[in-house]
């Protein structure tokens, strides 16, 4: 359960199971999640996907999510 006094824990909950996805896909364990500000809803989230099927070393996590 999520410790109320930090409110950012859920989304660090779904970064880590992006990093999850990452790991499972041979592209490494790091994950990205966009959040609104405002609304505090996820506008994008993403596994790191620069390794498979072929290296691209523009396809880190944190560039995909803003790159969508």
């Amino acid at each position: 359960m999520p410790d109320p006094r930090y409110e950012d824990n859920p989304f660090i909950l779904i970064t880590v199971k992006e990093a999850l996805a990452g790991t499972r896909q041979h592209n490494g364990g790091i994950g990205a999640c966009l959040v609104c500000e405002a609304t505090g809803e996820i506008v994008e989230r993403s596994p790191n996907q620069q390794h498979m099927p072929y290296f691209r070393s523009d396809l880190h996590a944190e560039m995909v999510v803003l790159d969508r």
